[in-house]
């Protein structure tokens, strides 16, 4: 994967991430209770997003990945997403070891964005290159 390919999945992953975690906060908040929302957690969760967004610097390749290779960097990068949220979370009192249940909450949220987004773009992939073939095909007959 190429710098530009991986400058233009930061730019528009960084916008589906953020959006999908403000509607993880409304859910949360739903399920424990939540009476307020805060304006910092917005611009908490742009600064968190944009972070992670960066974390696809690990799948930058100047070869051509196996799909074994290709998975194990998309685990390597949920690694390093949870560590950032793990560790801003904290910072933020997101996180507190005083109330697991919040805790796990929020890691099970960061992992099911992470595998919704992940394969969307997969699916994107595929499809790009199903196109790709299509267009070869006829461009051999």
């Amino acid at each position: 994967m190429s710098l530009r390919e991986i400058a233009q999945r930061i730019f528009y992953t960084f916008f589906v991430v953020w959006s999908l975690m403000g509607i993880g906060n409304i859910v949360l908040s739903l399920i424990f209770s939540w009476r307020y929302f805060y304006v910092t957690d917005v611009y908490a969760s742009f600064f968190l997003a944009s972070l992670t967004s960066f974390t696809y610097f690990v799948m930058y390749s100047k070869k051509e990945l196996s799909l074994k290779k290709i998975f194990f960097r998309l685990f390597l990068q949920l690694l390093l997403i949870l560590g950032i949220v793990i560790t801003i979370g904290y910072n933020l009192n997101w996180i507190s070891f005083d109330y697991p249940i919040h805790s796990i909450a929020m890691i099970i949220a960061v992992i099911v964005i992470y595998i919704f987004v992940a394969a969307w773009e997969l699916h994107k992939g595929f499809r790009l290159a199903d196109k790709l073939n299509i267009k070869l095909n006829e461009r051999t007959k």
